[in-house]
């Protein structure tokens, strides 16, 4: 996820011209076993590791106009996934009747693509004509496996083949009802979804590449969370690709991003041309990524490890036990009580490094007031690793003042202020460096970032 450097994109006002079409609607790619990005034992590999669970993925590369599927005959609810084609559908409606997307419209497509938000959706869901109106808007962007079986829109039954055929029209103007003013609505939009979901299918892909995406993530009665993500990633040559991964069975959000970022990270290490720079095997960290100095800092001083033997996964969100051996690598904390109190840390792999933490006073449990739970699996805010990194390092308020203006409200406010003084935290709205984003999740390259700035004698 690019929470450090992420700026909103938004285009408000857009101009609708006639479009010709080079391709007919039903044009869904070809295919091209020779080049699959999909593991012949990913299948089993999933199984195993997730029992119960269902995943469905469908990958369109523009650049040779392959198309690879997985599991393409599974069905999956669409939860606010679904909202991309809301926003097809307000885009198709305001070009045949002439016009661009009206202030009433726009004030409510940009949180329900940029935030997820609910209530938009319904209402432009209601506008469009409910389940009748999108049978049209699905005749008319040619999807013919999505369905909606009811009133609730997050209950759309669809394919992931479905959803890469609507972002070829949507993203990717390759063919379909919609121009290229419309095109570039939904590619601004998608692509300034705020920082916290940007997870899914940006997994894995380099710093420098950019990506529009929409994710979806409910929990439904009988089936758990659905945790699925949509979109197209774009390289630095102008080639882009399309990806979609659906899965439900999740007893928590957590689970299901994490499990759902692995198989997008095999997907990317796979489409991805790269190879690694110098000092580190990663091919994910470029040298004119600005955290190639912290990576390459903390893997040569063994204090964090890749996601894989060639990946380093910058813009996963870091893990509070992952953070916990980061932490005690760094301070070379002495072995904790392995009695942390803890009940949900037995069958990670960080309990040794949790238990140091508890020890030297750095951490403690995720459910107050009974702290009985650590919650290794949830990822950290940028305000919840300030408050560990000024217990962690002894830091102290030299009373300089607050630099940021979106923290009177964090709890941590006091630790962030400290963690600016010592010259660890910066903003997170570059250059301006006027934010803090406390409640922004925390990324794999921002811990090492902030670690590589502390002094040798701290």
């Amino acid at each position: 996820m690019r929470t450090s450097t992420w700026k909103p994109r938004l285009v408000m006002v857009i101009a609708v011209s006639a479009l010709c079409l080079s391709l007919p609607l039903g044009v869904h790619g070809q295919t091209c076993e020779s080049s699959d990005p999909f593991p012949p034992d990913l299948s089993e590999s999933l199984s195993e590791r997730y029992p119960g669970r269902r995943f469905t993925a469908t990958v369109y590369d523009a650049r040779n106009g392959c198309t690879y599927t997985f599991q393409p005959e599974t069905r999956i609810t669409t939860a606010s996934v679904f909202k991309i084609e809301v926003l097809a559908g307000l885009l198709w409606r305001a070009e045949n009747e002439g016009r661009p997307l009206s202030s009433w419209e726009m004030e409510r497509a940009i949180p329900m693509i940029t935030e997820s938000a609910n209530p938009p959706t319904s209402d432009l869901f209601l506008s469009l004509g409910g389940v009748a109106g999108f049978e049209s808007i699905h005749d008319a962007f040619g999807l013919e496996e999505t369905v909606i079986p009811s009133g609730r829109w997050g209950l759309t039954l669809t394919s992931a083949s479905d959803q890469i055929h609507l972002v070829r029209q949507l993203l990717l103007n390759e063919f379909g009802p919609l121009d290229g003013d419309s095109v570039m609505v939904a590619r601004d939009l998608m692509g300034s979804v705020i920082p916290s979901q940007q997870w899914g299918i940006s997994a894995g892909v380099p710093g420098r590449w950019e990506f529009e995406l929409k994710n979806g993530f409910y929990p439904t009665r009988g089936i758990g969370w659905r945790i699925n993500s949509v979109g197209v990633i774009r390289d630095i040559d102008d080639g882009a690709y399309a990806m979609a991964i659906f899965s439900d069975g999740w007893s928590t959000e957590a689970a299901g991003i994490s499990a759902l970022e692995k198989v997008a990270t095999i997907l990317n290490d796979a489409l991805v041309p790269r190879s690694a720079p110098e000092g580190i095997p990663f091919i994910d960290v470029g040298q004119s990524d600005w955290f190639y100095d912290p990576v390459r800092w903390a893997y040569e001083g063994q204090v964090v490890y890749g996601t894989s033997p060639i990946t380093f996964s910058p813009f996963d969100g870091a893990t509070r036990g992952q953070v916990a051996a980061v932490l005690n690598r760094f301070l070379d904390l002495p072995p904790g009580d392995p009695e942390t109190g803890f009940t949900d840390i037995e069958d990670s792999v960080f309990v040794d490094d949790i238990a140091a933490l508890v020890d030297a006073g750095i951490t403690w449990g995720c459910n107050p007031p009974e702290n009985d739970h650590y919650c290794p699996h949830r990822v950290l805010e940028r305000g919840e690793v300030a408050a560990m990194l000024v217990r962690a390092l002894g830091l102290s308020d030299r009373g300089e003042g607050n630099p940021f203006i979106d923290d009177d409200d964090s709890v941590f406010e006091r630790d962030i202020e400290i963690l600016a003084e010592a010259g660890l935290l910066q903003g997170c709205n570059p250059p301006e460096n006027t934010r803090s984003c406390p409640h922004s999740r925390l990324s794999r390259a921002e811990i090492v970032t902030f670690l590589e700035r502390v002094p040798p004698s701290a």
